[in-house]
């Protein structure tokens, strides 16, 4: 009997503890529920906290509006994938005026390179041209000085002679136009020439190499075409001036020259001009010196001294030169050009 009460105390005890141990187990579970569901909470909130931060930062303050975090986070996202479609297309518009810069850069490199190649052709057209030009005479000389008398007049001047071995043209020459002498003057204003030009010259040539001004180049250009021009081109326009002024200027009857012609050399106006003759009769006499064509010489010498006697005739007063004779009415202004002609 005691056995049995002993054993169902054991009993009785082992269920109690049971029971307490499960009493325990359970109420620590519960605690720990609870303690998980309060942490989750907490982190919950700290999320929201730091989402609703960010929001702020970004500058977006959560209302009584913008109670749902989840469509204010989705909002910010299309805004950023906005941002982001606005910065695409920032992009493409840099990209084409990027574009557009570099052809325009294009076209001015090819435009820039069209104008020197033009530049550049029109340089060495011009060199070969002028050599052309100033070759072209001495050529025809030479052949001209190898024909015979009947091959000069049945010829044009570039067709070759029939023997390059005539040379009694030249023999000719040298004796009947005395060129022994003629040679002696040339050496003699060859060396009075070359040192005048070079002691001027390359006083001019230090000042346009060392100092840069408008106009430089220029001069420059002026000389390098003057000295493709051969002399004996420019005195084609000599003759042909000359030539105007004994049969169209030179008014005989009156001895004075006209001033003022219509397309078919007619005088337009009854003027004497004064200064204009005194001019005419030095710049004639001297052109007669320089060119030494005696043909010419007994054509305007005459002329030249008829408009000087009338002038001091009719204008000169012992003093000064009248300006003008227009209509038979004389100016007496004393001009000052006039004036200067006259000495």
């Amino acid at each position: 009997m005691s056995v049995v009460m002993t054993a169902s105390l054991a009993a009785c005890g082992s269920s109690t503890a049971g029971t307490t141990n499960t009493n325990a187990t359970n109420a620590e579970t519960t605690t720990s529920a609870d303690t998980a569901t309060v942490a989750e909470t907490k982190t919950q909130e700290g999320t929201d906290e730091a989402q609703e931060g960010a929001l702020t930062y970004a500058g977006i303050t959560l209302g009584e509006d913008y109670t749902d975090i989840t469509t204010t986070i989705k909002w910010l996202h299309h805004k950023t994938d906005r941002e982001e479609d606005d910065n695409i297309k920032t992009g493409e518009r840099r990209e084409k005026k990027l574009a557009k810069m570099r052809a325009k850069e294009a076209a001015k490199n090819d435009s820039r390179k069209i104008k020197s190649a033009i530049w550049v052709f029109i340089k060495y057209f011009s060199v070969i041209f002028f050599s052309f030009v100033a070759v072209l005479p001495i050529v025809s000389c030479v052949i001209t000085a190898f024909k015979t008398d009947t091959e000069y007049q049945s010829t044009n001047v570039m067709t070759p002679p029939e023997s390059w071995f005539n040379f009694q043209n030249f023999v000719d020459a040298f004796r009947k136009a005395n060129m022994g002498r003629a040679f002696l003057n040339s050496a003699i204003v060859v060396v009075a020439v070359v040192a005048g030009s070079v002691l001027i010259g390359s006083m001019l040539a230090y000042v346009l190499s060392r100092f840069k001004f408008p106009g430089n180049g220029l001069i420059r250009n002026l000389f390098l075409f003057a000295t493709l021009l051969p002399g004996i081109a420019m005195q084609v326009s000599t003759y042909q001036m000359m030539d105007l002024i004994a049969d169209k200027i030179y008014h005989p009857e009156l001895h004075r020259q006209e001033v003022f012609f219509d397309d078919k050399w007619n005088s337009i106006i009854d003027l004497h001009s004064y200064g204009h003759d005194i001019e005419t009769a030095w710049l004639v006499d001297r052109s007669l010196e320089v060119i030494e064509e005696k043909s010419y010489e007994e054509k305007l010498s005459p002329i030249t001294k008829d408009l000087t006697n009338q002038i001091y005739k009719v204008a000169f007063d012992g003093n000064f030169l009248a300006n003008e004779c227009e209509k038979g009415v004389v100016n007496e202004w004393r001009i000052w050009w006039v004036q200067a002609e006259t000495v």
